[in-house]
């Protein structure tokens, strides 16, 4: 609403809550911090901040398992690296980490960073100035697709119980007879509690194959893979990114075919090269 109004109106109300504790954190003239190694005094601009909160969600989403979980003690979920568990054995189980509510929280704050910064610029141009290098103003920030374009922060406890739901459907009785409602129930809660991840809507379309229910997989497949493309990133590390992109877009291609192998040899077969 604040930029539609200054848009509008060309009114920048600087006293709005949230524009008053964004720049309590990190004001327009950015911050100052020591270097880790040197102590030195580093002058950084708000931007540059930004950036730094960008790239430091791509390094977690891209490394973190349940290995830095137990390493740091993480089982509340919120990433605050409270623990110091140096002798947890690599790579532990693979499981998917608990570091999305950390992710999603400063999601929000790169999005809270670049709308003060639109106002801020809005307001400047208004007063006819130009681009101010010192500010690193010729930096495009851009808000990536994630956690609905960063304005939605996971809970802990639903990041846990998702989780904890999709290993329960993955790593369950896997024989072809297994009650398959039961799976769907399992991962649709899973999907309800944790909807910013692709995995459990693959995992629950080839439930649906399984079923016979083509349209319902090529809905889960659909949404899995857009998910996927997201994040360029597997949230579950035990597949490669591409590794999972592919499977999904062969159940889908499958789904639309409303056909899917009931033998192990024809599953083996879906890799064909044709």
């Amino acid at each position: 609403m604040s930029i539609k109004t200054a848009r509008k109106n060309g009114t920048f109300d600087t006293s709005e809550p949230w524009r008053k504790k964004l720049c309590s954190l990190v004001p327009p003239k950015g911050i100052e911090a020591s270097h880790f190694k040197t102590g030195e005094t580093i002058s950084l601009s708000r931007r540059i901040v930004a950036l730094f909160i960008l790239m430091t969600i791509a390094d977690i989403c891209d490394q973190y398992i349940d290995y830095q979980d137990k390493l740091y003690a993480n089982e509340n979920g919120r990433l605050e690296f409270r623990g110091d568990n140096w002798g947890a054995l690599w790579p532990g189980t693979c499981k998917p980490g608990l570091w999305m509510n950390a992710a999603s929280r400063l999601s929000v704050l790169y999005n809270l960073i670049l709308r003060d910064e639109k106002l801020y610029m809005q307001e400047r141009n208004k007063m006819g100035e130009t681009v101010r290098l010192d500010r690193d103003e010729e930096i495009e920030l851009v808000i990536p697709p994630v956690f609905n374009y960063c304005t939605k922060v996971l809970d802990p406890n639903e990041q846990i119980a998702a989780r904890d739901l999709y290993w329960e459907a993955i790593c369950s009785d896997d024989k072809k007879d297994r009650d398959w409602e039961k799976v769907e129930k399992v991962l649709l809660e899973s999907i309800k509690k944790n909807p910013f991840v692709g995995k459990p809507h693959l995992v629950l379309t080839q439930v649906y194959l399984n079923m016979e229910r083509y349209e319902e997989a090529k809905k889960e497949a659909e949404e899995g893979l857009k998910l996927l493309l997201e994040w360029g990133i597997s949230w579950d590390k035990r597949m490669t990114w591409e590794v999972w992109v592919s499977w999904g877009r062969v159940m889908l291609d499958k789904a639309k075919e409303n056909e899917w192998p009931h033998s192990a040899a024809g599953i083996t077969k879906l890799g064909l090269v044709k």
